[in-house]
């Protein structure tokens, strides 16, 4: 089945050290089990990092791994509403 195409645009809080690769690994990993497939990133100059480009079965599965992996900022409340 071929899912949806999403693309991303990605901003780094820090630099990169050997952790967080290894960590990016295992993320890849949980993401295959539930249908998402990271088809390729690429470098950036400029305001963003990275451009990652996804496919998945819905928007919806996206959505679940961006809040899961880049949790609400402080501001946002438990629906996502700036409080």
């Amino acid at each position: 089945m071929i899912g949806l195409i999403f693309v991303g645009l990605s901003k780094f809080r820090k630099k990169p050290d050997k952790k967080d690769i290894g960590d990016t690994t295992k993320i890849i990993a949980e993401w295959k089990a539930k249908g998402i497939n990271m088809l390729n990133w690429y470098w950036t100059l400029g305001r963003y990092d990275a451009v990652v480009v996804l496919e998945a079965p819905s928007e919806k599965e996206v959505m679940k791994i961006q809040h899961r992996r880049f949790p609400a900022r402080k501001e946002l409340n438990e629906k996502g509403i700036r409080t």
